[in-house]
């Protein structure tokens, strides 16, 4: 499981089925669990050539090719694919605010994930898989229930991570360009970008639509001397958080850490937590995207 694995689909799961047998089995279901207790049914899953990329990785488009259990797995066949987790109830019932034994497990699940925040990973960090209290039990016919361990492993960068870059004067830059470099042509999403002073006044907020895998940049008024904290949402999960500093370095215009942006908005709204950082006290918000 890539820690960063959520997607609109579900939570994404990578799973190497074997059948040692000489007859197909039937994979009629699939359930995540955490310390032997139900969390999140296998809705859906990707198979084949999409279950080579990590969750991260997966964009808009290979969704739409989601299929549903249950499924055959030929004799003496082995088949990788990556599960959607749904994890639809447990949202649910944060949302209503409800305290549930279910609300308590999604967020044990959250807190098994490996707990690098986005500011402390980098490129250079090694991948590896880790025992967790995670399982994943599946019914098949023939041979009734298995359960299974999960492993978890942490994925660093991501061709379909969001990322940002400050754009304008380095003394006093004015814009932010973002965008990911996977995405569905006709995916069309609706991004807020908003920034904050160090000490978590929001002083710069826009919304624009955001189609494809293209870029788009919001131009607003110049920045003064100083830190700064930046973050993408759509509605309200954080898709990219990081940090800046004004006046911009001669070497580098991008808001850090490079391709470790993300957020995991998932465990984020099971959290019960709105926003990556602090609202503002004094918000200042600009209806145009010169910031006017």
């Amino acid at each position: 499981m890539n820690f960063l694995g959520s997607t609109p689909a579900g939570y994404a799961v990578r799973i190497s089925l074997v059948n040692d047998s000489l007859r197909p089995v039937i994979i009629r279901s699939m359930e995540l669990k955490v310390s032997g207790r139900p969390l999140a049914p296998i809705a859906g899953f990707l198979s084949d050539t999409r279950a080579g990329a990590d969750a991260s990785a997966l964009g808009d488009e290979p969704l739409e090719e989601a299929r549903s259990l249950p499924f055959a797995l030929t004799a003496r066949g082995a088949q990788t694919l990556i599960g959607l987790a749904d994890l639809s109830a447990a949202d649910a019932q944060v949302d209503q605010g409800k305290r549930t034994p279910l609300v308590s497990r999604a967020r044990e699940f959250c807190h098994e994930l490996p707990r690098a925040s986005p500011v402390e990973r980098n490129r250079s960090e090694p991948s590896g898989r880790t025992k967790s209290k995670l399982e994943l039990e599946l019914d098949v016919d023939p041979g009734g229930t298995q359960v299974v361990p999960v492993h978890l492993a942490k994925v660093v960068g991501g061709a379909n991570a969001w990322s940002m870059d400050v754009t304008g004067p380095k003394i006093h830059p004015d814009g932010i360009v973002f965008g990911r470099r996977i995405a569905a042509p006709a995916a069309l999403r609706f991004i807020t970008l908003r920034i904050w002073t160090w000490d978590g006044h929001l002083i710069r907020s826009a919304a624009l639509p955001i189609a494809g895998a293209g870029h788009e940049e919001v131009r607003f008024a110049p920045l003064r001397a100083g830190s700064y904290r930046a973050a993408l949402f759509e509605e309200d999960e954080p898709l990219a958080v990081g940090l800046f500093h004004v006046p911009l370095s001669r070497s580098n215009r991008g808001i850090y850490p490079r391709g470790a942006q993300r957020a995991n908005g998932q465990c984020l709204r099971l959290e019960g937590k709105q926003n990556v950082y602090d609202s503002a006290r004094t918000p200042y918000k600009y209806q145009d995207r010169r910031g006017r």
